[in-house]
């Protein structure tokens, strides 16, 4: 029986027009990738116009969310730390990128559970013949079989038996849900980290800029004061020269700063996720807080709440998972079926054109006896588990000494705050005096400008050890796993969840 020529030729160029169908050229390639950057840069004009249309100057923080044009949101008036951290949470970028992993884990368990329960399927077909076989018995012609045959099967398949593979491999989609969920949390505390250090850096450089501006004021006083002095003939052109310099010099540092401070508030709102149009000022300033931590407790509040070490304990019970799969392959496997197909003709008696069922159902096994890809795959996942092991070892040290370092920068940076809050005291009197004598005559131009040199470095190293012992707290805070942010019950149906820490 052959297959009718025509038919041939419609599946030849049926087949032809989809291989068509899926061309794509170069031009086409880059046309679509010029027209995504050609929406990027619609979306900035829309972010540029979100930021024009708010109020310069205001006090109370707004948010234009334009998230329904897939833009940034714009951010406006007073940025307080813990408003920076809840839109970190809510906007970070990378954060929402290992939020979909627990999305992915889930589909695991969902697959894990697909291996164990049964399989079942249906299919149909449709099959024109150009001619059947025929033949007559007593004047009757019997043929055997139809030019249309149609058929349609249900086929049903549950494992019984992989030497546990099956139960390993649902164990292990579990274990990386687990896992997944400490990456997030992990991912969170970095966001929360990364996000309060910026914040901390944009405060120094905040204080440091006004000290900054100060001395650009002292300078242009000063030179005030001399060229007056040179009109009666106390100063030389020297003193006034000298003056200008200064000035000079002050004003370039000011700008410098200045400009590190944009670039760090350009860095914090990537990190917030918010767009570069964002026009904010500082609601907080450093402080110096007081922090005791005992490090017996601190080590065990860092072993219970470790994100990346209780990530690196899953990776070994996963990997314990795997081996225990790899043993699988030494039994058989053992499937039960069962299927039921429905034909016409019919699938027992060829030459009745009509409708029937047949059905059959038995139970498969499979078990390969000798395999030397098996023995090979044993020991690489041997091998693997033993790193892992080893991974999660040095993670536990990698923990004990950042702790200890953390708490010994804390203590460190303490005592550098104290001794800096003495040393700008004693600038500051150091220029009452300067300034008082300098009226006096009794000391130059040099010994003022000296002394206002030495108030400008007081406060820059005394605000430097105020960030310098905030960082440390953060970096305490982050050695034990302690770092956290209450959010709202609104703002919990949008982020992940920060766990309650021990």
């Amino acid at each position: 029986m052959r297959i009718i020529s025509t038919d041939l030729k419609f599946i030849v160029i049926s087949s032809v027009l989809l291989l068509l169908s899926g061309c794509v050229t170069q031009r086409s390639i880059q046309e679509d990738i010029r027209q995504a950057h050609e929406e990027a840069y619609y979306d900035w004009q829309r972010e540029r116009e979100l930021s024009a249309d708010s109020v310069a100057g205001e006090q109370s923080l707004t948010v234009n969310d334009a998230s329904k044009n897939e833009t940034q949101p714009v951010i406006t008036g007073e940025l307080r730390l813990e408003d920076a951290l809840k839109l970190a949470l809510l906007y970070n970028r990378d954060l929402e990128q290992v939020v979909e992993e627990k999305e992915f884990a889930e589909g695991q368990i969902l697959s894990a559970y697909g291996n164990v329960l049964p399989t079942v399927s249906v299919s149909g077909t449709y099959r024109r013949l150009e001619d059947v076989n025929a033949f007559e018995v007593g004047g009757n012609r019997i043929q055997l079989g139809a030019l249309d045959n149609y058929s349609a099967t249900l086929s049903v398949t549950q494992p019984l038996f992989d030497g546990g593979s099956l139960g390993a491999g649902l164990r292990a989609a579990k274990y990386y849900k687990a896992l997944a969920d400490e990456n997030i949390q992990a991912r969170a505390e970095q966001t929360i980290y990364q996000t309060q250090s910026l914040y901390l850096q944009s405060l120094l450089l905040q204080e440091q800029f006004n000290v900054s501006k100060e001395r650009v004021e002292l300078s242009k006083a000063a030179l005030e004061d001399v060229q007056n002095q040179q009109k009666f003939g106390t100063a030389s052109e020297y003193n006034v020269l000298r003056a200008k310099v200064d000035l000079a010099n002050a004003r370039t540092q000011m700008i410098n700063i200045n400009n590190s401070l944009e670039q760090a508030l350009s860095q914090l709102f990537i990190t917030m996720g918010v767009s570069q149009q964002s026009k904010i000022t500082l609601g907080d300033s450093l402080s110096y807080e007081p922090a005791d931590w005992d490090e017996e407790k601190a080590i065990h509040t860092a072993l219970l709440n470790r994100p990346d070490l209780a990530g690196s304990k899953l990776m070994v019970e996963l990997q314990e998972e795997s081996v225990k799969s790899s043993y699988s392959s030494y039994f058989p496997t053992v499937n039960a079926f069962f299927d039921n197909t429905w034909g016409k003709p019919n699938p027992i008696v060829q030459t009745q054109n009509e409708w029937g069922r047949i059905w059959n159902a038995g139970i498969s096994l499979n078990w390969p006896i000798f395999s030397l890809n098996r023995e090979g795959a044993i020991k690489q996942q041997k091998s693997a588990l033993r790193q892992q092991q080893i991974s999660y070892l040095s993670m536990r040290e990698q923990v004990l000494f950042e702790v200890h370092s953390a708490i010994l920068a804390l203590e460190n940076t303490r005592e550098a705050v104290e001794a800096q809050e003495l040393t700008l005291d004693q600038a500051r009197e150091g220029l009452r005096l300067a300034k008082a004598q300098f009226e006096e005559g009794t000391i130059g131009q040099v010994a003022l400008l000296d002394a206002q040199q030495s108030l400008t470095e007081a406060q820059f190293n005394y605000f430097s050890s105020l960030h310098d012992h905030a960082l440390a707290r953060l970096d305490l805070n982050r050695a034990t796993g302690q770092l956290t942010v209450k959010v709202s019950e609104e703002a919990k149906r949008s982020i992940p969840v920060l766990r309650q820490n021990n």
